[in-house]
């Protein structure tokens, strides 16, 4: 594993306006990855899926993700993930601009093109 420090990545992306009850229903009841355990094609250990949380205001969505590890690596773990895909199916109609998250290249260039900037992450343990 090339680095271990926890690092934060956040997406966003709109759903279509008077939608937005079914698709928190849809977030609030998705699955849960097979696997927290991020690794490269070869198989050999990338890092660790530790927490994502999503978030709505109005008809926008954003979706915070807590790994250690590489970037690329987790956004192809996503993409591979059977909840994940089943979820991004669910929300296609919904969406107010489609996404290519069908296949690996697809959510790999989604995620790259709706990633928030991390500006900062402060935890309580540690120094400013």
């Amino acid at each position: 594993m090339t680095d271990a420090s926890p690092k934060f990545a956040a997406v966003t992306w709109n759903v279509k306006p008077g939608t937005e009850e079914e698709v928190a229903e849809i977030l609030r009841a998705g699955g849960r990855p097979d696997s927290f355990e991020i690794t490269r094609p070869d198989g050999t250990p990338a890092g660790r899926l530790l927490a994502t949380a999503i978030f709505m205001r109005g008809n926008q969505i954003v979706r915070v993700v807590q790994y250690e590890g590489e970037p690329e690596a987790l956004m192809r773990h996503m993409a591979t993930q059977p909840a994940v895909q089943k979820v991004e199916a669910l929300l296609d109609p919904f969406l107010e601009k489609p996404r290519p998250t069908e296949s690996p290249e697809g959510f790999r260039q989604f995620f790259l093109d709706s990633t928030m900037r991390c500006l900062q992450v402060r935890y309580a343990d540690r120094p400013l």
